[in-house]
């Protein structure tokens, strides 16, 4: 699946790309508790306003049942400070829970509440002028949710011995969400749109003299020898790569050359005795060498390039041994005239045929 330099290039991007999400969130996640506090301190303060507005109402009225208009009253004052209004009543014999008299939204009536403290760190946003009689504790309500709630004692009644007044209160995961949610999503997309085009652009650069270099060696199988790569691309790495080859792929196309210039030598070389042998060996066929001398001469010419072809072989022999490193390469002098001499003798019947005349000159 990943086999491509370019797909492992898209996927290493995208593995440090969600690493690094991953860190920058693990990162930014404690820093949602910051706007749980500012809201928890701007909650409690309007808990607070609400109850200074509403408790010497509260006070002075009766029962809560007897005075439908105090009810209206609770309401604006609810709907004011936007926060929901409840009269709480003990249950008995108490058991740390109460239970709902009245409910500003008129869906809690009648169920029970248990009320819990909050944290010690919490305590310490709350302000310090707070009245002792009043407390601010959280709950969670009938359908689940949580809720903060401020309650203030009432003096004694028939039906009620406390208001509170509730607001929702914000989680960590929720302000993780309302604050820093879009951000992060934000974030993780434009960072996904330029990890995914510097992978493509990364793995193109280095790739294409890759790729070129593909070319190259598919070209130098195929028996394009001449074929040479541009040296002056790609990162340092693929530049020597590219100059290595184009050096491995002179030295194969001189090597090839030298091979088939070799091939056309030993070819000539192969054709000169067996020219020979077969002119002189025609001659005696046909009877143009009558006299005992001619038959010796051409015998003679017969033989010699015999031994010639043999010596032509055992030299390519000795070659392909010298070039295995079997044998070491010895260097020796030649006597050119000698060598001269013998191939006039070996050609001299065909030049007389011709009417070709042979001639030497002394080597100093």
């Amino acid at each position: 699946m990943f086999a491509s330099l370019r797909s492992r290039f898209l996927l290493s991007f995208a593995l440090i790309s969600g690493a690094t999400l991953l860190v920058f969130g693990l990162v930014l996640l404690p820093l949602s508790l910051i706007p749980t506090r500012i809201a928890l301190e701007a909650n409690a303060a309007r808990l607070i306003r609400a109850n200074r507005a509403s408790v010497r109402l509260l006070v002075s009225s009766g029962s809560l049942a007897d005075l439908p208009a105090l009810r209206d009253s609770l309401g604006e004052v609810a709907t004011a400070y936007d926060v929901r209004l409840l009269v709480l009543a003990p249950d008995v014999p108490p058991n740390g829970r109460v239970t709902v008299r009245y409910d500003s939204e008129n869906s809690w009536q009648g169920n029970p509440i248990t009320p819990n403290a909050l944290p010690t760190r919490q305590l310490a946003l709350l302000p310090p002028d707070l009245p002792p009689q009043v407390t601010i504790e959280r709950f969670r309500a009938p359908d689940g949710t949580s809720w903060l709630m401020l309650t203030q004692p009432l003096p004694t009644r028939r039906n009620a011995s406390a208001i509170a007044f509730a607001v929702p209160e914000v989680s960590q995961l929720e302000a993780f969400r309302r604050f820093f949610l879009q951000p992060v999503l934000w974030a993780v997309l434009v960072t996904a749109v330029l990890a995914l085009f510097l992978a493509l652009a990364l793995s193109r650069w280095i790739t294409r003299p890759l790729q070129n270099l593909l070319t190259a060696t598919d070209a130098l199988a195929a028996g394009e020898y001449s074929y040479r790569l541009e040296e002056g691309h790609g990162p340092t790495e693929v530049k020597r790569v590219a100059h290595n080859f184009n050096l491995m792929a002179g030295q194969v196309e001189q090597s090839q050359q030298a091979q088939r210039d070799f091939v056309a030598n030993v070819s000539h070389d192969l054709k000169t005795p067996l020219t020979s042998i077969q002119g002189w060996s025609q001659a005696l066929l046909d009877g143009a060498a009558s006299t005992p001398e001619q038959q010796q001469k051409a015998a003679g010419v017969i033989h010699t390039e015999t031994e010639r072809m043999t010596r032509l072989v055992n030299q390519l022999l000795d070659l392909a041994r010298l070039e295995s490193g079997q044998v070491p390469l010895r260097q020796e002098r030649v006597d050119l005239t000698a060598v001269v001499e013998a191939t006039l003798r070996s050609l001299r019947w065909q030049a007389t045929e011709k009417n070709i005349a042979l001639t030497t000159e002394n080597i100093p």
